[in-house]
């Protein structure tokens, strides 16, 4: 299994086990995807942190897109970092 897989999987057991709903599992999964494959398409080669997650929303504003856009991944990322990476 890919660590993209493995990250997703660990998030989204997180997620059932504190029982969210199934569209927020599916909302998170897809921000934290979107988060990895941006950190690919970067270059990051290091250990995933915090600083990676920062940059990451911040290209997401200079994108211009919404801020329930950005607040969803901001939560996606927070929840992940809190409670699964830790």
């Amino acid at each position: 299994m890919d660590t993209i897989s493995q990250e997703l999987e660990a998030l989204d057991n997180y997620l059932q086990l504190k029982n969210y709903s199934l569209a927020t599992r599916k909302s998170y999964g897809c921000a934290l995807k979107q988060f990895l494959h941006w950190r690919i398409k970067q270059g990051f080669s290091a250990e995933l942190d915090q600083t990676q997650a920062r940059r990451y929303i911040l290209y997401r504003y200079d994108q211009g897109l919404k801020w329930q856009t950005i607040n969803g991944d901001y939560s996606a990322m927070l929840r992940y970092f809190r409670e699964v990476k830790k």
